[in-house]
């Protein structure tokens, strides 16, 4: 009788704990490409609305069933990774200079005195008079040309980079680890292949598909200083890992 596949892969070296971990439809991070779907506009509405929530954590019965303590953690952390999330789509786009420093000077003059925002004044001059003013650099998204693939498929092509390092088949030993996860036939060899032959052709190299395992390896082992700005809402996926490795590593 054949040994079960993920004894094969653990004998060979994997870690089968973090590539189940990789399967699954859900996202699990915040979504970076779609920041510039949102107009600033949208941004700053959404952190007024969080600061108010937060403000809330004041009122017991109101925040009830939740504690105050939980209530005021949980929007102060919404609330942060909104105001971050507005910075970092600057990355991505360039500033409308003109303006977005007219609306500068306008919101300095409303709320602060002339002298306060006198050095602020002489910098946005300065920068007018200068006719290439310096610009944020474009955040590197997806390559031109197509849609976004998708965080799955960023974590199957993770996988198979796993798994060829150690299998001539990794297509078949995926599908046929992730189907014994399961319990299931949800994955055929065929089917992911398929689909990793799909999207832009800078998407489907060797080097692409290692460096998406060695970004999943380091979100795996917690090192989150890739995936984004500042802290986030985590998703379940996220919340039950840490939760693993703090009871597998102990206070």
């Amino acid at each position: 009788m054949d040994a079960p596949i993920s004894q094969k892969l653990r004998e060979r070296g994997l870690d089968i704990r973090f590539l189940q971990w990789l399967e699954g439809k859900e996202d699990r991070l915040p979504r970076l490409y779609a920041v510039h779907q949102l107009e600033g506009e949208e941004l700053a509405a959404a952190i007024r609305a969080a600061a108010w929530l937060r403000q809330l954590c004041s009122q017991p019965n109101v925040v009830a069933p939740s504690s105050m303590e939980t209530w005021e953690s949980r929007y102060k952390l919404l609330e942060d990774f909104l105001c971050a999330t507005l910075l970092w789509s600057m990355t991505g786009s360039t500033l409308c200079l003109k303006e977005d420093l007219e609306m500068l000077e306008h919101v300095l003059d409303t709320l602060l005195p002339k002298s306060s925002w006198r050095q602020y004044s002489i910098d946005i001059l300065d920068l007018r008079k200068k006719s290439q003013p310096p610009r944020f650099p474009n955040y590197v998204g997806r390559p031109s040309g197509g849609k976004n693939q998708s965080e799955e498929t960023d974590r199957i092509r993770a996988a198979i980079a796993y798994v060829t390092t150690v299998s001539k088949a990794p297509y078949a030993d995926l599908a046929g680890f992730w189907n014994e996860c399961l319990k299931t036939e949800k994955y055929q060899a065929a089917s992911i292949k398929s689909r990793l032959r799909k999207g832009h052709y800078l998407n489907r190299t060797v080097g692409a598909s290692e460096r998406l395992l060695e970004h999943w390896k380091a979100i795996y082992d917690l090192d989150l200083r890739r995936v984004f700005p500042g802290p986030f809402p985590p998703s379940r996926e996220l919340e039950e890992l840490w939760r693993a490795k703090l009871e597998e590593n102990g206070p």
